[in-house]
């Protein structure tokens, strides 16, 4: 089964032409091997892109990519990991305040690439306003 996703580039090996993609549905990361000698493309960390996906041992595999917007969210790895540690250290804090390692917690980072407006940001700001 294939079909076709937006995503934006985590972190790539430029040397062996490899990319990991946090895919536009939040669901699992999409993984690209660069294997045509002929097809010139190089990618980077915050590069907006559209591939077509494939799953091939329980694993999303980018297919074709296409840049849509290089650097479009250069700082979303960075992001990323800030929210990661933030997370961590709230969740350590929070079972030392509790006693307790079970702490749960939730942190959304909007996705909104450099110049290009979200359409769920414009229909809730319709929402709101009406």
């Amino acid at each position: 089964m294939e079909w076709n996703m937006f995503g934006v580039v985590l972190w790539s090996d430029p040397t062996d032409h490899k990319a990991v993609i946090w895919c536009e549905d939040q669901g699992d990361l999409a993984f690209y091997r660069h294997k045509d000698e002929t097809q010139n493309l190089s990618l980077e960390a915050g590069d907006w892109v559209q591939f077509d996906v494939e799953m091939q041992r329980q694993q999303r595999l980018a297919c074709n990519p296409r840049l849509i917007q290089g650097g479009a969210c250069r700082s979303l790895p960075d992001m990323l990991t800030a929210a990661r540690e933030e997370m961590s250290a709230g969740l350590e804090q929070g079972a030392n305040d509790r006693g307790t390692s079970n702490g749960q917690a939730a942190n959304v980072i909007p996705f909104t690439p450099v110049g290009r407006p979200v359409g769920a940001t414009k229909i809730e700001s319709k929402a709101r306003h009406a």
